[in-house]
């Protein structure tokens, strides 16, 4: 398998595609097949202890799963010669024949769906990006960090290219391809007093399909940032305090709580806090969370999802109200449902079956920006970069406790200095009911969410 070059890959992959399904339908007549091939290219230079490394390379392959009425079976394999993809093929059966266990769940891979969808944006530029000019960036944002302080340990900077795409075909007469492409820059600031054990760190990030990258003062902000927070104190109390959520924590609140309450597979096994309200209001009225698949600049955006359904934008809660859940179409058809184009595939992709993923999740803004919702607290904190210990929280109860390593101070309505760690403990659902404000700094994050800085009132923090 050679490189592929990008406006190639949708026709390379769905050949291939169409040359397994022929071959598994005339093999083994009777037997349903699906198969999903990818293809990803990546180009990414980092820099670690002052060293450049250098990563360039493309790979693929395809997983096959094979059903004899309700035995499923699954394989996969790395390259994508045909000798491989009928392998794979073959070992499918073979894994399905071996193993011998029925899903009464199943119903059969997932029918066509006619309705208009499209990939995201396609910055072309991004493409021309040449590992000369990534090398220039890294080591530019990596220079213009040193020269912030004095105090800057450790430096660590990585930026690169992704290109992409995948296939999915079976005999129920699905053949569709997708491809994506992304940019991305990372530099981490480490800062640390001479003589002293403490450290703290600053990142800054970008990342987008549709537009240049704008890295032009993320070394200073990320190096500033981190030698800000060396001057810390004690909270010294344990209380009910507003907490000030930024959006790269907020989203780790949403994808810890909501975006498993809300997956049909956590609904039809019973697991899901939400399972028997659609239609209740189970949060505030000015809360709103949206799946949108099709979002032009979305990091997942694509116009297939991972069984070669046309993607959609899905309403989960409205103003409040839970509104849906999100299928693919083996749980969609055990709830009675169709699905909603949410199902992805793990890892590499090809080595994994279909689970229930989102694509971006929308929380729209509200109408007061971060500093007036600041002003308007006599005593709380602002958790900024990463909060430790959500994502081990119990999405059923939703109780959680978290630590909020690198965190700020508000007293009367100003930022009053850096604290040494506080521990962040409540509910997670109690707590969307008690939003004091959702602000307007919305921002796509790499964990696909685009959801603004949120202020939340009665969580006990405690330091």
């Amino acid at each position: 398998m050679g490189k592929v070059e990008f406006e190639d890959i949708k026709g390379y992959l769905q050949g291939l595609a169409d040359d397994t399904i022929k071959y598994g339908v005339s093999k083994y007549p009777g037997m349903e097949i699906e198969s999903y091939l990818m293809y990803g290219y990546e180009s990414e230079i980092s820099i670690e202890g002052g060293l450049p490394k250098a990563l360039d390379g493309f790979g693929g392959g395809i997983g096959v799963r094979i059903a004899d009425k309700k035995c499923v079976g699954f394989a996969s394999s790395s390259g994508l010669t045909k000798e491989s993809l009928f392998d794979t093929v073959d070992d499918a059966v073979a894994t399905m024949q071996a193993i011998n266990a029925t899903d009464e769940k199943f119903h059969g891979f997932a029918d066509p769906v006619k309705r208009h969808s499209v990939d995201g944006d396609f910055y072309k530029p991004i493409l021309d990006l040449t590992s000369a000019e990534l090398i220039q960036m890294v080591n530019q944002i990596t220079s213009e960090a040193r020269e912030v302080d004095k105090r800057i340990a450790t430096i660590m900077g990585n930026t690169g290219i992704a290109y992409g795409g995948f296939a999915v075909a079976n005999n129920r007469g699905i053949n569709n391809a997708s491809t994506s492409v992304a940019s991305f820059i990372v530099i981490q600031c480490i800062a640390q007093e001479a003589g002293s054990d403490k450290r703290k760190i600053g990142f800054e990030f970008d990342v987008s399909r549709s537009r240049e990258l704008k890295w032009d003062g993320l070394a200073e902000k990320a190096a500033t940032h981190a030698v800000n927070l060396l001057e810390t104190k004690k909270l010294n109390k344990s209380e009910p305090l507003p907490t000030v959520w930024e959006p790269r924590i907020s989203s780790t609140y949403i994808m810890s709580s909501l975006s498993p309450a809300l997956n049909g597979r956590m609904v039809v096994e019973g697991r899901s806090r939400f399972a028997d309200r659609i239609g209740e209001e189970i949060t505030l009225k000015e809360f709103s969370l949206y799946d949108d698949g099709q979002i032009p600049e979305g990091l997942s955006t694509s116009a297939f999802d991972a069984e070669g359904i046309p993607t959609q934008k899905t309403s989960l809660i409205e103003k409040g109200v839970l509104k849906n859940f999100l299928f693919d179409s083996y749980y969609s058809r055990v709830f009675g449902t169709e699905s909603t184009a949410n199902a992805s595939r793990s890892g590499q992709g090809f080595t994994s079956t279909p689970q229930i993923g989102v694509t971006t999740l929308i929380v729209p803004e509200g109408s007061k920006n971060v500093e007036t919702a600041i002003n308007e607290i006599s005593e709380g904190i602002f958790m900024q970069d990463y909060v430790m210990g959500l994502g081990h929280s119990d999405p059923i109860s939703g109780d959680f406790s978290a630590v909020a390593p690198q965190s700020l101070y508000i007293k009367d309505g100003e930022i009053a200095g850096s604290l040494d760690p506080v521990t962040i403990g409540g509910n997670f659902y109690k707590g969307l009911n008690e939003i004091r404000h959702l602000c307007t700094d919305a921002i796509l994050t790499p964990w696909n969410i685009k959801i603004p800085t949120v202020v939340i009132d009665g969580f006990t923090v405690s330091g």
